[in-house]
């Protein structure tokens, strides 16, 4: 069964004129808008992942320390940025590995339906809300991490998830980091190929904007940025 908040999403996107695709025993993506030829998955993110990531993050500072790569004293704060490459590497993998089980499946259900719905040239645009994840409220270090993800390839150097074209973050009740409003952040693969599905973000951002301001009284903070290309 469908959760309020998305529910919530999937009234918004029939109010613009998209469809919400029917769920049956085929993998299927959420939406399709069909007059844009865009494919949309919606993938929400509810639990607080925090404390399974500090326990996480804990050993692997214990392995650091084993190794020498980096020496605790009490509390100390760990600079990714300054860190041992090594260590750089095994925290991304910490951080990227649940979200991309996250793209790999809306990967999958949005090349699923556009076979199903006969659209092979169609964009695939991955939406993801926050709603109730505190763990990802810093919105730009967030696609950076999805960006990594997308531009990942295969051993013969094909793209592993070339069906999603776009991403969407937004938070639908939880505020970015060191603020009180919330945000809605947008990028493309590649901007001169998706100048299409650039503008349809803008426009998906801009009814998003006045739908949740009348249904709640909430502002949002617009950050419009873009994914690094590949």
């Amino acid at each position: 069964m469908a959760s309020q908040s998305e529910q919530l999403f999937n009234r918004f996107v029939e109010s613009i004129g998209g469809t919400v695709l029917p769920k049956g025993a085929l993998e299927s993506a959420d939406y399709l808008f069909r007059s844009e030829r865009i494919v949309s998955e919606l993938k929400i993110l509810e639990r607080d992942a925090r404390d399974e990531h500090v326990r996480k993050l804990l050993l692997l500072a214990q392995e650091w320390g084993r190794r020498g790569q980096v020496r605790v004293y009490g509390t100390t704060v760990v600079d990714l940025q300054r860190s041992h490459p090594q260590v750089q590497r095994e925290w991304l993998h910490l951080l990227e590995s649940p979200l991309e089980g996250v793209v790999r499946k809306a990967h999958g259900q949005i090349r699923s339906s556009k076979e199903n719905e006969l659209l092979p040239d169609a964009k695939g645009l991955l939406i993801i809300m926050n709603d109730g994840n505190l763990l990802h409220t810093t919105p730009v270090e967030f696609m950076t991490l999805i960006a990594r993800i997308l531009q990942k390839r295969t051993p013969d150097g094909q793209k592993k998830f070339p069906h999603i074209r776009g991403v969407v973050y937004f938070s639908y009740r939880v505020p970015m980091a060191g603020e009180s409003k919330l945000f809605w952040i947008a990028g493309t693969m590649e901007p001169a190929l998706d100048v299409d599905l650039n503008a349809f973000q803008i426009r998906l951002r801009r009814e998003w904007v006045d739908y949740f301001a009348q249904l709640t009284g909430r502002p949002v903070t617009e950050d419009l940025r873009t994914i690094p290309n590949p």
